[in-house]
């Protein structure tokens, strides 16, 4: 009869420390990431896992590309104004 008892409390006491572990992890909180600076014409590559900035002509070339098809895309688009109640 006492054994039993001793085997449920100890089994209780693990359960708490195991709930009191877990509610820690849970509440801790993210590592805070730096902020990464750009500037115009800049990318970042984040290939590596970090935030690596770059600034090269083949960058550069797709951007304009990227950018100049958008344009065009968007060339015709227009928005009626809203109507007034």
């Amino acid at each position: 009869m006492a054994d039993q008892r001793i085997c449920k409390l100890c089994l209780a006491i693990v359960i708490l420390i195991i709930a009191a572990l877990a509610g820690f992890y849970l509440q801790r909180k993210p590592p805070s990431l730096a902020p990464v600076a750009i500037e115009n014409g800049q990318t970042i590559d984040f290939s590596n896992g970090q935030a690596v900035v770059t600034e090269t002509e083949e960058d550069r070339a797709a951007l304009t590309k990227a950018q100049r098809e958008m344009e065009e895309a968007t060339a015709e688009v227009t928005f009626q104004p809203k109507p007034q109640p």
